[in-house]
């Protein structure tokens, strides 16, 4: 499992991102938060990758935000960011 971990945001304006914590594989931030998405709206599968054993642990935070840590294989991360790139979130 190759991990990652971003700070999401809690709030309502939109001005504050959510910032790259840890990210030794160079995923980048919507690729995190894409594979973060893929595994809350419960989409087992993307062009033949299962995603089975990914995961995305929402840690306890603040009322301004938490920290995120994702998991997976090098495979499951490559369909996360194939499903960035088809433009899924736009």
């Amino acid at each position: 499992m190759l991990h990652a971990r971003y700070w999401r945001y809690d709030g309502e304006s939109p001005q504050v991102p959510n910032i790259l914590k840890y990210d030794p594989h160079g995923f980048g931030l919507k690729v995190m938060e894409t594979l973060d998405a893929m595994i809350d709206l419960n989409i087992n599968q993307y062009q033949g990758v299962s995603l089975a054993g990914a995961i995305a642990n929402h840690h306890k935070g603040d009322s301004f935000g938490h920290q995120v840590h994702v998991a997976a294989t090098a495979e499951q991360w490559e369909a996360a960011k194939k499903y960035w790139e088809s433009g899924a979130f736009d």
